[in-house]
């Protein structure tokens, strides 16, 4: 593995990186582009459909989400989405 390694190979699971700070802040254009197709209630296959990505992106985008904003449910993505105010429609 150190071997792979020296030439830039990665094994096994990757752990997430963020470069910032935990929260809103961390979040990638990617990833602020599913929420608010998830506050208007659209399933992960919806969302993968509409944004014409695989259903396993959006999977790995949502637990980058959740870990990110230290949350564990789409409802609760939904309340802080709302509360924050502008990022419901996608704006920082």
């Amino acid at each position: 593995m150190r071997r792979l390694r020296q030439f830039g190979v990665r094994t096994g699971a990757l752990r997430h990186h963020t470069t910032g700070a935990p929260g809103w802040e961390s979040l990638t254009e990617s990833e602020r582009k599913l929420i608010p197709l998830v506050v208007e209630g659209l399933t992960n296959r919806a969302v993968a459909d509409r944004l014409y990505v695989s259903v396993h992106t959006v999977n790995t985008h949502m637990k980058h989400i959740f870990t990110k904003l230290g949350i564990n449910t789409r409802v609760e993505l939904t309340r802080l989405a709302i509360e924050r105010g502008g990022i419901a429609d996608g704006a920082d």
